[in-house]
Protein backbone atom coordinates (compact mmCIF):
# COMPACT_ATOMS: atom_id res chain seq x y z
CA UNK A 1 0.00 0.00 0.00
CA UNK A 2 2.87 2.40 0.83
CA UNK A 3 4.32 1.74 -2.60
CA UNK A 4 1.05 2.79 -4.26
CA UNK A 5 0.92 5.97 -2.18
CA UNK A 6 4.51 6.79 -3.05
CA UNK A 7 3.73 6.22 -6.75
CA UNK A 8 0.69 8.45 -6.50
CA UNK A 9 2.70 11.17 -4.80
CA UNK A 10 5.31 11.01 -7.58
CA UNK A 11 2.49 11.11 -10.11
CA UNK A 12 1.02 14.15 -8.40
CA UNK A 13 4.42 15.89 -8.45
CA UNK A 14 4.78 15.12 -12.16
CA UNK A 15 1.33 16.57 -12.78
CA UNK A 16 2.35 19.75 -10.95
CA UNK A 17 5.49 19.97 -13.07
CA UNK A 18 3.44 19.42 -16.20
CA UNK A 19 1.02 22.16 -15.21
CA UNK A 20 3.94 24.50 -14.52
CA UNK A 21 5.50 23.67 -17.91
CA UNK A 22 2.20 24.20 -19.72
CA UNK A 23 1.78 27.55 -17.97
CA UNK A 24 5.35 28.47 -18.93
CA UNK A 25 4.71 27.65 -22.60
CA UNK A 26 1.45 29.63 -22.53
CA UNK A 27 3.21 32.62 -20.94
CA UNK A 28 6.05 32.61 -23.49
CA UNK A 29 3.83 33.01 -26.53
CA UNK A 30 2.55 36.52 -25.62
CA UNK A 31 6.06 37.56 -24.57
CA UNK A 32 7.37 36.43 -27.95
CA UNK A 33 4.64 38.42 -29.70
CA UNK A 34 5.59 41.47 -27.61
CA UNK A 35 9.23 41.10 -28.66
CA UNK A 36 8.20 40.88 -32.31
CA UNK A 37 6.17 44.08 -31.80
CA UNK A 38 9.26 45.77 -30.32
CA UNK A 39 11.25 44.79 -33.41
CA UNK A 40 8.54 46.26 -35.64
CA UNK A 41 8.39 49.47 -33.58
CA UNK A 42 12.17 49.82 -33.74
CA UNK A 43 12.09 49.40 -37.51
CA UNK A 44 9.29 51.96 -37.77
CA UNK A 45 11.31 54.51 -35.76
CA UNK A 46 14.32 53.94 -37.99
CA UNK A 47 12.18 54.24 -41.14
CA UNK A 48 10.68 57.50 -39.86
CA UNK A 49 14.18 58.93 -39.44
CA UNK A 50 15.16 57.84 -42.94
CA UNK A 51 11.96 59.36 -44.34
CA UNK A 52 12.71 62.69 -42.66
CA UNK A 53 16.18 62.64 -44.24
CA UNK A 54 14.78 61.80 -47.67
CA UNK A 55 12.13 64.52 -47.37
CA UNK A 56 14.79 67.09 -46.47
CA UNK A 57 16.91 66.04 -49.45
CA UNK A 58 13.92 66.32 -51.80
CA UNK A 59 13.08 69.74 -50.37
CA UNK A 60 16.68 70.87 -50.92
CA UNK A 61 16.55 69.69 -54.54
CA UNK A 62 13.28 71.58 -55.09
CA UNK A 63 14.83 74.75 -53.67
CA UNK A 64 17.84 74.34 -55.97
CA UNK A 65 15.46 74.08 -58.94
CA UNK A 66 13.76 77.30 -57.81
CA UNK A 67 17.17 78.98 -57.56
CA UNK A 68 17.93 77.93 -61.14
CA UNK A 69 14.57 79.37 -62.20
CA UNK A 70 15.45 82.69 -60.55
CA UNK A 71 18.86 82.66 -62.28
CA UNK A 72 17.10 82.18 -65.62
CA UNK A 73 14.75 85.06 -64.84
CA UNK A 74 17.71 87.32 -63.95
CA UNK A 75 19.52 86.43 -67.20
CA UNK A 76 16.35 86.88 -69.24
CA UNK A 77 15.59 90.31 -67.77
CA UNK A 78 19.24 91.39 -67.99
CA UNK A 79 19.23 90.50 -71.71
CA UNK A 80 16.06 92.53 -72.22
CA UNK A 81 17.56 95.67 -70.63
CA UNK A 82 19.36 96.68 -73.84
CA UNK A 83 16.28 96.21 -75.99
CA UNK A 84 13.81 98.38 -74.00
CA UNK A 85 12.89 101.76 -75.40
CA UNK A 86 11.41 103.61 -72.40
CA UNK A 87 12.72 104.54 -69.00
CA UNK A 88 9.64 103.07 -67.32
CA UNK A 89 10.18 99.68 -68.95
CA UNK A 90 13.89 99.86 -68.04
CA UNK A 91 13.05 100.64 -64.39
CA UNK A 92 10.46 97.84 -64.34
CA UNK A 93 13.05 95.35 -65.60
CA UNK A 94 15.56 96.56 -63.00
CA UNK A 95 12.91 96.03 -60.31
CA UNK A 96 12.20 92.52 -61.67
CA UNK A 97 15.91 91.72 -61.65
CA UNK A 98 16.30 93.01 -58.09
CA UNK A 99 13.23 91.06 -56.90
CA UNK A 100 14.58 87.88 -58.53
CA UNK A 101 17.99 88.43 -56.89
CA UNK A 102 16.39 88.91 -53.49
CA UNK A 103 14.24 85.82 -53.94
CA UNK A 104 17.30 83.85 -55.07
CA UNK A 105 19.21 85.00 -51.97
CA UNK A 106 16.33 83.96 -49.71
CA UNK A 107 16.17 80.56 -51.43
CA UNK A 108 19.94 80.10 -51.03
CA UNK A 109 19.63 80.88 -47.32
CA UNK A 110 16.91 78.23 -47.03
CA UNK A 111 19.17 75.74 -48.82
CA UNK A 112 21.99 76.45 -46.35
CA UNK A 113 19.71 75.91 -43.38
CA UNK A 114 18.40 72.74 -45.00
CA UNK A 115 21.94 71.48 -45.65
CA UNK A 116 22.74 71.84 -41.94
CA UNK A 117 19.56 69.98 -41.12
CA UNK A 118 20.41 67.23 -43.63
CA UNK A 119 23.86 66.86 -42.11
CA UNK A 120 22.33 66.40 -38.64
CA UNK A 121 19.73 63.97 -40.00
CA UNK A 122 22.43 61.92 -41.74
CA UNK A 123 24.43 61.69 -38.55
CA UNK A 124 21.30 60.76 -36.58
CA UNK A 125 20.32 58.22 -39.24
CA UNK A 126 23.69 56.47 -38.94
CA UNK A 127 23.42 56.39 -35.15
CA UNK A 128 19.82 55.14 -35.37
CA UNK A 129 20.87 52.45 -37.82
CA UNK A 130 23.53 51.14 -35.45
CA UNK A 131 21.14 51.29 -32.48
CA UNK A 132 18.34 49.61 -34.45
CA UNK A 133 20.65 46.80 -35.55
CA UNK A 134 21.85 46.28 -31.99
CA UNK A 135 18.30 46.33 -30.61
CA UNK A 136 17.09 43.97 -33.34
CA UNK A 137 19.93 41.54 -32.62
CA UNK A 138 19.22 41.61 -28.89
CA UNK A 139 15.50 41.06 -29.41
CA UNK A 140 16.08 38.25 -31.90
CA UNK A 141 18.38 36.56 -29.37
CA UNK A 142 15.62 36.81 -26.77
CA UNK A 143 13.10 35.37 -29.23
CA UNK A 144 15.48 32.51 -30.03
CA UNK A 145 15.89 31.84 -26.29
CA UNK A 146 12.09 31.89 -25.84
CA UNK A 147 11.69 29.54 -28.79
CA UNK A 148 14.30 27.15 -27.39
CA UNK A 149 12.71 27.25 -23.94
CA UNK A 150 9.26 26.78 -25.42
CA UNK A 151 10.43 23.85 -27.56
CA UNK A 152 12.14 22.21 -24.59
CA UNK A 153 9.09 22.72 -22.39
CA UNK A 154 6.74 21.41 -25.08
CA UNK A 155 8.98 18.39 -25.61
CA UNK A 156 9.02 17.73 -21.88
CA UNK A 157 5.23 18.09 -21.71
CA UNK A 158 4.90 15.60 -24.55
CA UNK A 159 7.27 13.22 -22.83
CA UNK A 160 5.65 13.47 -19.39
CA UNK A 161 2.00 13.60 -20.49
CA UNK A 162 1.58 9.81 -20.77
CA UNK A 163 2.76 9.45 -17.18
CA UNK A 164 0.37 12.03 -15.71
CA UNK A 165 -2.87 11.24 -13.94
CA UNK A 166 -4.80 11.99 -17.13
CA UNK A 167 -2.42 9.86 -19.20
CA UNK A 168 -2.54 6.85 -16.89
CA UNK A 169 -6.30 6.82 -16.82
CA UNK A 170 -6.31 6.78 -13.02
CA UNK A 171 -9.40 8.12 -11.35
CA UNK A 172 -10.23 8.74 -7.74
CA UNK A 173 -12.31 5.55 -7.70
CA UNK A 174 -9.46 3.37 -9.03
CA UNK A 175 -7.03 4.67 -6.38
CA UNK A 176 -8.95 3.13 -3.52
Amino acid sequence: MNEKIASLIRLQEMDKELDALRASVARLSPERVALKAQIAASAARFDAGKKALTDAQVQKKNLEIEIDTQDQQIRKHSGQLNSVKSNDAYKALLLEIEASKQQKTALEDQVLVLMESIEKLQKQSKEDDVAAQRERTDLEKKIAAFDAHSAAASSLVTTLAPFSVAGTGLRNSSIR
